[in-house]
């Protein structure tokens, strides 16, 4: 269990580090939006405990919010991909650990 707890705790670093990332990093930005995305719709007990409601208010919500109006001039679509997807992880938190 604390070495899954250590794996999870640098994970949550990563997706916080990674989605503060600068435009021209949307791929990270992307990637680390797709991973939380997944640990929230998994559901896994484990990870609730630590992937909870405080950790994303303070740490992601947010960020989250910015991300829905993300802008990528040197391309409009992936402007629409980043924040769409920032939308799906906010629905995603909406429907998890939001709605506790």
């Amino acid at each position: 269990v604390a070495g899954s707890e250590d794996a999870l705790a640098t994970t949550l670093h990563h997706i916080e580090e990674s989605s503060a990332a600068p435009p021209q990093d949307w791929r990270r930005i992307h990637g680390a939006l797709q991973l939380l995305e997944g640990m929230l719709r998994r559901r896994d007990p484990v990870d609730d405990a630590l992937v909870g409601r405080v950790w994303f208010e303070v740490k992601m919500q947010n960020r989250l919010e910015a991300l829905t109006s993300f802008e990528y001039a040197d391309d409009r679509r992936v402007s629409m991909v980043v924040r769409r997807s920032a939308t799906t992880v906010l629905n995603a938190a909406r429907q998890g650990i939001l709605r506790e």
